[in-house]
């Protein structure tokens, strides 16, 4: 509906004070700033997937990795500019008039790309809650709820919650979750992945790490530190928790059941419930990110991370001492 809003525009651009070749040139200055946000979301999207498609069929001297990711986003860079020059109205303001207004765009970008991404993560949250299937007041209810249990268990087992974030040209980059083992080398968990605005709570040792990824750790302050360390080859850490609202952390006390003295990898928890356990406390003995091999017991209490709908489910998994050859239903 642009040509038509300008239309309105100019018909009424003696009200304004301004003549209608300035008119025109203000509209699309500001039509451009407002699609630069869906642009660079579409252009993170095409990046992602050609380093994807490059790790999948890369690598070799005949076909190196980086030559695919290369090959991939010049060819999404012509698609994109042919695309552009056949939806824009070049005959509003003549080549000149859009070389500069495209050079001024690409300036915005180069200087507020981390705004502009931002600004489509907020978009993306605010319309996932207005589909989201239940009402906001009680949505709302729950998240708070879910938010202020999550801070007594972080107090209860003397954790923090902090985000890190992948950079450009990090050596990992591509790698898998068990390949860097970040369990294992700090002693800390990782909840959840945000990329490109969205926020992946189904955590698996396959899943690779790229660049813009963010990453929410669940650990004891040197741990967090050292991590992010690694991770950002900065030392930056901060407390950011609430930017994350997919997952939840709930402690629970294990009763006797079918479950007690198996193993981790042996329940099975993320096929049974989605959930993961990422503390165990037995006694006066707590272990955070525990490893498949280790066991339950009753009268453990386990720290627990999961989406809300996860979380009942692990509930009710516990209270009923379902066995894990039959899945609970969420």
């Amino acid at each position: 509906f642009s040509r038509q809003l300008l239309g309105l525009l100019l018909r009424g651009s003696d009200s304004f004070g301004i003549n209608a070749q300035t008119l025109s040139y203000v509209f699309w200055s500001s039509i451009v700033v407002l699609a630069l946000v869906p642009i660079v979301a579409i252009w993170r999207n095409l990046s992602t997937i050609a380093m994807i498609v490059a790790e999948s069929i890369g690598g070799g001297p005949r076909l190196p990795a980086h030559a695919v990711q290369s090959g991939i986003k010049g060819i999404s860079a012509v698609v994109l500019g042919y695309w552009f020059y056949l939806i824009i109205p070049t005959d509003q303001l003549g080549g000149w008039g859009w070389i500069i207004i495209v050079l001024a765009a690409i300036l915005v970008v180069a200087v507020f790309s981390r705004r502009l991404i931002y600004w489509h993560s907020e978009w993306q949250a605010s319309m996932r809650d207005v589909l989201a299937e239940t009402p906001g007041q009680a949505r709302a209810a729950a998240v708070a709820s879910a938010r202020g249990q999550r801070v007594r268990d972080l107090r209860a087992w003397d954790l923090h919650l902090s985000d890190c974030d992948v950079p450009d040209g990090a050596k990992y980059a591509g790698q898998t979750l068990a390949q860097i083992s970040i369990p294992a080398r700090f002693g800390c968990a990782v909840l959840e992945i945000e990329r490109n605005g969205h926020v992946i709570t189904a955590i698996r040792p396959d899943l690779r790490l790229y660049p813009g990824d963010k990453l929410l750790l669940l650990g004891q302050t040197t741990q967090l530190e050292a991590a992010c360390e690694h991770l950002t080859e900065e030392g930056v850490s901060r407390d950011q928790s609430d930017e994350f609202s997919g997952s939840v952390l709930e402690t629970f006390e294990v009763p006797a059941g079918t479950y007690t003295g198996r193993s981790l990898a042996e329940l099975n928890l993320a096929q049974v419930t989605g959930t993961r356990i990422v503390g165990i406390q037995r006694g006066e003995n707590k272990t955070i990110a525990p490893s498949g091999q280790e066991k339950l017991e009753a009268g453990d209490n386990v720290l627990v991370t999961g989406t809300l709908a996860e979380i009942a489910s692990f509930r009710r998994w516990l209270n009923t001492g379902a066995d894990v050859s039959e899945p609970v239903a969420t």
